[in-house]
């Protein structure tokens, strides 16, 4: 790798299955492709262990067990600076808690929280922002956010074989779905909730 280029921590004490952890490991390979010197910073128990060891990225195990993790930020402090880390990219609320109390100890890193949605409270003291959608950047800025904010979508590959292709033959009919994790952030409720709704608004047959 050459030498120019700044070492980089992608950081996400994260041991859940979804599209923040994949990101992720987009971020990751992107890195790589683009040799920069990139350390993923993961606990013992991540999900996509797998997916990181077969693009050959490097890891060290860091395990965060809340946002006020002393022992884990020590920990983190030591590891930039022995790997003198210029760049530390985090991708959820305790990756920020971490890099927003690391920041005010260690200079010359640049610290740059990828906004995912949820709580924006965590970020907003951030420079420099990113965010993986247009509704979440817009959402940022809605909340009074004034920050540098920097879109990057979201990017999902082989779409054509991980979603199906359904064939609708009966357009009398409307159909409705929700495509993801079942998990309670998820708000698959609120949609179940919406749905049974227009349901009994529309004089159509929902499914």
């Amino acid at each position: 790798m050459p030498k120019n280029n700044p070492v980089i921590f992608n950081l996400l004490p994260s041991e859940n299955l979804g599209g923040m952890e994949q990101v992720f490991l987009d971020y990751c390979e992107i890195q790589k492709k683009n040799d920069y010197e990139i350390f993923a910073i993961i606990p013992k128990r991540f999900q996509y262990f797998a997916s990181l060891k077969k693009l050959e990225i490097p890891y060290l195990i860091l395990n965060v067990k809340g946002h006020y993790d002393l022992f884990a930020n020590i920990k983190l402090f030591f590891l930039i600076k022995k790997l003198r880390a210029k760049i530390i990219i985090g991708h959820n609320g305790r990756a920020f808690a971490a890099m927003s109390l690391l920041r005010k100890f260690i200079k010359n890193v640049k610290f740059l929280p990828i906004c995912h949605g949820a709580s924006f409270k965590r970020i907003a003291k951030f420079e420099n922002i990113i965010a993986v959608s247009e509704n979440i950047k817009q959402e940022l800025i809605s909340s009074g956010c004034t920050n540098d904010i920097a879109l990057i979508n979201n990017a999902l590959k082989n779409i054509n074989q991980q979603i199906p292709q359904f064939n609708f033959q009966d357009k009398d009919k409307i159909t409705f779905g929700v495509f993801s994790r079942l998990s309670h952030e998820k708000n698959i409720k609120l949609a179940i909730n919406a749905i049974a709704e227009l349901k009994q608004r529309s004089k159509k047959i929902i499914k």
